[in-house]
């Protein structure tokens, strides 16, 4: 929800002045840069971690948004990711 209450506004701001695929990769880009910054105080201060490792795994999320045309499509796809990294983790012990 973050990541959408950035992105979509940008993608209406920028849709105005490009096309609307142009505009979904910069706000997709842009909110999920940010989102990764949040993460900056947990990861202490590691920009890559933040900015690659977490913003940029945003983006096959951001991406089933646009697909679905909605944000149930990215949630989905978020739980499912998590269901796969975390059961086997659960079973590691």
């Amino acid at each position: 929800m973050i990541t959408a209450s950035v992105a979509f506004p940008l993608y209406h701001l920028l849709a105005k002045k490009m096309s609307s695929k142009q505009a979904w990769i910069i706000a997709g880009l842009i909110s999920a840069i940010l989102f990764g910054l949040m993460h900056l105080k947990i990861y202490h201060g590691n920009l890559y971690q933040c900015i690659v490792v977490i913003g940029l795994t945003r983006l096959p999320f951001n991406y089933a948004w646009r697909k679905t045309n909605s944000l149930w499509g990215g949630i989905i796809g978020h739980i499912i990711y998590d269901l796969v990294i975390f059961i086997p983790a659960m079973f590691i012990v």
